[in-house]
This record gives structure tokens, C-alpha cells and sequence, in this order.
């Protein structure tokens, strides 16, 4: 399996190339929404070698304003 370099929450990492932000964010319930080089993107986006992705909490004004405009 093909692996990419990516950096999550400032930590790099190795991860499969077939892996999505929603699994990277899985045991974090409140990630409702990622960065992916500094632009918001849903958690099924797809990721390629040298992503930079940040969790974005349902707290934070990005995170509830997803929230707001998504129910």
C-alpha cells in the first residue's frame, strides 16, 4: 500500500494514501471539519503527500459555523 508524508495538527506522519481526514479525526468527536493547507474542507476529502491538515472543533467560529450552515 502507497503511503504519504502529511503533517496533522503540526505532527508529522506517515499515513495510507487511501486515508481521509474522518479517520485521522475518528476518536476526537468533536472535529466537525478540517484544514487542509489553511482551506476548510469536509473530513471525506481526499488527501495527497505534503497535506498540512488541522482539526477543526465544533467549539472554534469555523467549526460552528459549518454547523450552522449545514443543518
Amino acid at each position: 500500500m502507497c503511503e504519504i508524508s502529511v503533517k496533522v495538527d503540526g505532527v508529522a506522519q506517515k499515513i495510507a494514501a487511501d486515508i481521509r481526514p474522518t479517520q485521522i479525526f475518528a476518536e476526537d468527536k468533536s472535529i466537525v471539519v478540517c484544514r487542509i493547507n489553511g482551506e476548510l474542507k469536509d473530513l471525506w476529502s481526499e488527501l495527497v503527500d505534503g497535506d498540512v491538515i488541522e482539526g477543526v472543533s465544533i467549539s472554534s467560529p469555523d467549526g460552528l459555523a459549518v454547523l450552522r450552515h449545514s443543518t
